[in-house]
């Protein structure tokens, strides 16, 4: 079972997340649905874990509107990964699985990026590299 250790502000913002999800519902309702045992759900929600396993974050995914890799993101640094659509590349809908996940992994990484305190033109420059990366990913395996 892979473990995934939580800083202080992973903690803070899987436990609004788990808040978010249950909104209205029970815990024991929502744990329910995912899976998961209702004590689980309730420790994270009252940030009484320092850890959290891989299965945990895998249940949590789609009721969190993310995907792994990014609950991953917040439990290690705790950053807020704010769902903003990232512009595509015209040529995205020819990209190989491989393509996909290198592009998803990028648009990962300037998620991360967003939520530190760079200037837009740091950001900038790095989306220009990120986008970069991918058509030269893209060239080179056609």
């Amino acid at each position: 079972m892979t473990i995934i250790n939580l800083t202080e502000q992973g903690s803070v913002r899987l436990s609004e997340i788990v808040e978010a999800i249950k909104g209205s519902i029970s815990a024991r309702a929502v744990a329910e649905q995912a899976g998961l045992s209702h004590t689980t759900l309730l420790k994270l929600q009252k940030r009484q874990s320092r850890a959290v396993s891989l299965a945990t974050l895998e249940a949590l995914a789609p009721y969190a509107n993310r995907s792994v890799d990014e609950l991953k993101a917040i439990c290690q640094t705790g950053a807020h990964l704010n769902a903003v659509p990232l512009p595509l590349l015209a040529t995205d809908m020819w990209l190989t699985t491989k393509e996909a996940q290198t592009l998803e992994q990028y648009q990962l990484v300037l998620r991360i990026l967003q939520e530190a305190s760079l200037s837009q033109e740091q950001l900038l420059e790095i989306a220009i590299q990120a986008n970069q990366k991918v058509k030269e990913s893209f060239f080179l395996s056609h």
